[in-house]
C-alpha cells in the first residue's frame, strides 16, 4: 500500500513535471497567480482525503493523491521561482537555509500533533486511530495555504537574471518574453569572469546539470531506503504509534540544527565543499545503520544522519539558483521534481530487497548509491566559487522588495521521510 499510494502521487507530479516548469517560464509575471490557483487543489485534496476515511473508498484516496500531486508541483515550482527571484545573487544560501529551517520545523509539528492525539485515542495500531489522525491533518491542510494568497510577482527590472549559468551568454533572454529564443540575437560576452570558470572538463554552465544528475542518484537511493524508515522502526523494533510520532518530531528538529550548521560552515570552506562534507558523512551513518544493534544508539545515528543528509538542501538550492537565468527557474523546478520521481521505482526495488534481506541490508545499498553521488557531486568543487558574495557581478540580481509576504509549501529537504507510512500499515498491522 506505502509503494502504490507513493506511486499515484508520484506519476501525477511525474506528468505535469514539464508542462507546469513552462507555463512558470512563460507566465513570469502570473507566478502569484497560478500559486494562488495551486490552493483549488489542496482544497479539493482535503476534501476528498476526509470523504474516503469515512467511507472507506479506496479509489478516492487515489483521486485524492493524484489532486495532491497537481497540488505539489503547481505550487513548489511557481514558489520557489518567485522566491529564487526575490533574492539577489551573492546572498541566496542565508536566506534560504532560513526558508528550509522554517518549513524543516513546521514539519516537526504534524507528528508532535498526531502524537498528542494518539495519545488520547490510544497508542495501537487501529484504522480508526489512523484515520483520525489523517483527518484532523486533512483539516488542517487548507489553513496552511492562506500564506499562498500573500505572495506578490516582483518587479520588472528590465532584464532576466542572467545566473552566471552559461559562459556563452546565451541564457540571457529578455524578461518579457518568458520563453523567447535567446539565440536569436548575438550573445554577448560574459560580463564576469566567474561565468568561464571550468574545473578539468567542466565548465560553468554545467552546474545545474551537475547538481540535477547528483541528486537524480540520491533520489533513486532514497527512494529505498527512506520509504521505509518507518517501517524498519515498527516491525524490528517494535515502535509503537505515539514512539513513531515522537521520532518524527525529533528528525525535523535535528535537521533543522544541522542546516544552520551547514551554513556556518560553507562561509568560509564554501557552499559546494560544506554540502559535500556534510553529504559524505551520511553515507558513513548508513553504513552504521546496517549493523548497529542497540537501539539507543541506533537512534542517535538515525538522527544524526538525517541531519546530515538533509542540510545541504537549501545550500544546493541557492547553487542552482546562482548558476540558472530567472526565464528558467520554473523548468528546473521541474526537472527536480522529474527526479524525485525516481523514488517511485527505487521504493520497489526497495521493498524487493527488503523482503528478500532484511532493511539492514537496503542500508547498506543504499549508502553505496550515495557514495556515488557524492562522486558525482565532487565537480562542484571547482566551479562554485568558495566566496559565494563573488556570485554578486554574474548576473543582475532581480530582485523585489514583495515577492513573498508569507511562505508556501515545497520541498523542504532532499529526502523527505514518510510520516505517514506508520498509518498506512494500519490496515495490515505486524
Amino acid at each position: 500500500l506505502v509503494g502504490m499510494t507513493e506511486s499515484i502521487s508520484g506519476l501525477a507530479s511525474l506528468v505535469l513535471a514539464l508542462p507546469v516548469g513552462l507555463l512558470v517560464d512563460r507566465f513570469p509575471q502570473d507566478r502569484a497567480r497560478l500559486l494562488k490557483f495551486s490552493t483549488i487543489f489542496a482544497v479539493a485534496t482535503a476534501v476528498l482525503t476526509i470523504i474516503a476515511c469515512l467511507t472507506d473508498f479506496v479509489l478516492l484516496l487515489y483521486a485524492a493523491l493524484v489532486l495532491l500531486g497537481v497540488y505539489a508541483e503547481l505550487s513548489s515550482s511557481t514558489s520557489e521561482a518567485l522566491f529564487a527571484d526575490s533574492v539577489p545573487q551573492g546572498h541566496r544560501s542565508g536566506v534560504f537555509t532560513t526558508k528550509a529551517i522554517l518549513q524543516t520545523v513546521g514539519g516537526a509539528c504534524g507528528p508532535l500533533l498526531s502524537a498528542f492525539g494518539l495519545l488520547c485515542l490510544g497508542d495501537r495500531w487501529q484504522p480508526y486511530q489512523m484515520k483520525a489522525v489523517v483527518i484532523a491533518g486533512s483539516v488542517l491542510m487548507p489553513i496552511s495555504c492562506i500564506p499562498c494568497f500573500f505572495f506578490q510577482d516582483p518587479p520588472v527590472t528590465g532584464a532576466a537574471e542572467a545566473g552566471g549559468a552559461d559562459d556563452s551568454g546565451a541564457q540571457a533572454a529578455p524578461a518579457a518574453g518568458g520563453a523567447q529564443d535567446a539565440s536569436a540575437e548575438p550573445s554577448p560576452p560574459p560580463s564576469n569572469p566567474l561565468l568561464g570558470r571550468r574545473f578539468g572538463p567542466f565548465r560553468a554552465w554545467m552546474v545545474p546539470w551537475i547538481l540535477t544528475f547528483a541528486d537524480f542518484l540520491t533520489c533513486i537511493g532514497a527512494g529505498m531506503t527512506v520509504k521505509f524508515f518507518n517501517l524498519f522502526f515498527i516491525e524490528d523494533m517494535k515502535f509503537s504509534p505515539t514512539d513513531i510520532c515522537w521520532l518524527q518530531t525529533a528528525y525535523p528538529l535535528v535537521i533543522a540544527v544541522f542546516m544552520k550548521l551547514t551554513e556556518g560552515v560553507s562561509k568560509p570552506c564554501g557552499r559546494a565543499q560544506a554540502s559535500l562534507m556534510f553529504f559524505s558523512s551520511n553515507v558513513m551513518c548508513l553504513f552504521l545503520l546496517s549493523q548497529v544493534r542497540s537501539l539507543p544508539i541506533l537512534l542517535v545515528v538515525f538522527l544524526l544522519r538525517g541531519g546530515f543528509a538533509n542540510s545541504t538542501y537549501p545550500i544546493d538550492r541557492s547553487i542552482l539558483m546562482d548558476f540558472t537565468p530567472s526565464s528558467q527557474r520554473g523548468r528546473w523546478n521541474s526537472v527536480e521534481s522529474l527526479t524525485s520521481m525516481t523514488w517511485s521505482g527505487s521504493a520497489f526495488f526497495g521493498g524487493l530487497l527488503a523482503d528478500s534481506h532484511d532493511y539492514r541490508f537496503t542500508f547498506a545499498i543504499t549508502a553505496l548509491v550515495y557514495a556515488i553521488a557524492c562522486v558525482a557531486y565532487s565537480p562542484l568543487l571547482g566551479l562554485v566559487p568558495r566566496r559565494e558574495a563573488d556570485m554578486g557581478g554574474a548576473g543582475g540580481a532581480g530582485a523585489g522588495s514583495g515577492a513573498a509576504d508569507g511562505m508556501a509549501e515545497s520541498r523542504a529537504a532532499r529526502e523527505v521521510p514518510l510520516v505517514s507510512a506508520a498509518a498506512m500499515v494500519a490496515a495490515d498491522p505486524a
